[in-house]
Protein backbone atom coordinates (compact mmCIF):
# COMPACT_ATOMS: atom_id res chain seq x y z
CA UNK A 1 0.00 0.00 0.00
CA UNK A 2 1.23 3.10 -1.13
CA UNK A 3 1.83 6.48 1.31
CA UNK A 4 0.42 9.52 0.26
CA UNK A 5 2.58 12.52 0.96
CA UNK A 6 2.13 14.13 3.92
CA UNK A 7 0.85 17.47 2.13
CA UNK A 8 -1.72 16.22 -0.07
CA UNK A 9 -5.13 15.21 0.87
CA UNK A 10 -6.06 11.86 0.59
CA UNK A 11 -8.54 11.32 -2.32
CA UNK A 12 -12.08 10.75 -1.53
CA UNK A 13 -14.69 8.81 -4.31
CA UNK A 14 -16.64 10.98 -6.12
CA UNK A 15 -20.12 12.04 -4.99
CA UNK A 16 -22.68 11.26 -7.69
CA UNK A 17 -25.06 14.40 -8.53
CA UNK A 18 -28.50 14.70 -7.13
CA UNK A 19 -31.42 14.21 -9.27
CA UNK A 20 -31.93 18.26 -9.85
CA UNK A 21 -28.42 18.97 -10.37
CA UNK A 22 -27.38 16.64 -13.53
CA UNK A 23 -28.07 18.45 -16.70
CA UNK A 24 -30.58 16.12 -18.35
CA UNK A 25 -32.92 17.25 -15.21
CA UNK A 26 -33.06 20.89 -16.43
CA UNK A 27 -33.94 19.37 -19.89
CA UNK A 28 -36.34 17.01 -18.36
CA UNK A 29 -38.20 19.92 -16.50
CA UNK A 30 -38.45 22.44 -19.62
CA UNK A 31 -39.57 19.67 -22.08
CA UNK A 32 -42.00 18.77 -19.52
CA UNK A 33 -43.55 22.36 -18.71
CA UNK A 34 -43.92 23.06 -22.55
CA UNK A 35 -45.98 19.92 -22.87
CA UNK A 36 -48.16 21.27 -19.69
CA UNK A 37 -48.36 24.78 -21.53
CA UNK A 38 -49.26 23.11 -24.73
CA UNK A 39 -51.92 20.77 -22.78
CA UNK A 40 -53.40 23.78 -21.03
CA UNK A 41 -53.81 25.86 -24.09
CA UNK A 42 -55.42 22.86 -26.04
CA UNK A 43 -57.98 22.12 -23.45
CA UNK A 44 -58.51 26.35 -23.55
CA UNK A 45 -60.19 25.20 -27.19
CA UNK A 46 -62.78 23.13 -25.13
CA UNK A 47 -63.41 25.34 -22.26
CA UNK A 48 -66.47 28.07 -22.45
CA UNK A 49 -66.02 31.09 -19.61
CA UNK A 50 -68.22 34.16 -18.64
CA UNK A 51 -66.93 36.79 -20.19
CA UNK A 52 -66.37 40.52 -18.58
CA UNK A 53 -63.91 41.56 -21.47
CA UNK A 54 -64.12 40.92 -25.22
CA UNK A 55 -59.61 40.25 -24.29
CA UNK A 56 -60.85 37.79 -21.94
CA UNK A 57 -61.67 35.60 -24.91
CA UNK A 58 -58.38 35.90 -26.85
CA UNK A 59 -57.08 32.30 -27.23
CA UNK A 60 -53.86 32.21 -24.09
CA UNK A 61 -55.09 35.49 -22.96
CA UNK A 62 -54.54 33.96 -19.12
CA UNK A 63 -51.24 32.98 -20.19
CA UNK A 64 -50.39 36.23 -21.35
CA UNK A 65 -51.72 37.63 -18.71
CA UNK A 66 -49.86 35.80 -16.05
CA UNK A 67 -46.66 36.40 -18.05
CA UNK A 68 -46.81 40.07 -18.14
CA UNK A 69 -47.39 40.54 -14.63
CA UNK A 70 -44.79 37.91 -13.34
CA UNK A 71 -42.31 40.35 -15.39
CA UNK A 72 -43.77 43.07 -13.98
CA UNK A 73 -42.88 42.10 -10.52
CA UNK A 74 -39.44 40.64 -10.91
CA UNK A 75 -37.93 43.12 -13.04
CA UNK A 76 -38.43 46.10 -10.74
CA UNK A 77 -37.76 43.87 -8.15
CA UNK A 78 -34.43 42.96 -9.19
CA UNK A 79 -34.04 47.33 -10.24
CA UNK A 80 -34.31 47.96 -6.64
CA UNK A 81 -32.35 44.71 -5.43
CA UNK A 82 -29.91 46.67 -7.36
CA UNK A 83 -30.04 50.08 -6.27
CA UNK A 84 -30.48 48.91 -2.48
CA UNK A 85 -28.02 46.34 -2.39
CA UNK A 86 -24.58 46.81 -1.22
CA UNK A 87 -21.34 45.81 -2.27
CA UNK A 88 -19.86 41.96 -1.85
CA UNK A 89 -17.15 43.23 0.04
CA UNK A 90 -18.68 46.12 2.49
CA UNK A 91 -18.49 44.05 5.40
CA UNK A 92 -14.72 42.99 5.17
Amino acid sequence: MRMADPGQRPRTPPVPPRALQRRRAGNTAIVLLGLASVGVLGAELFIRRELHFSFEGWLGFYAWFGFAVGLALVLPARWLGRLLGRAEDHYD
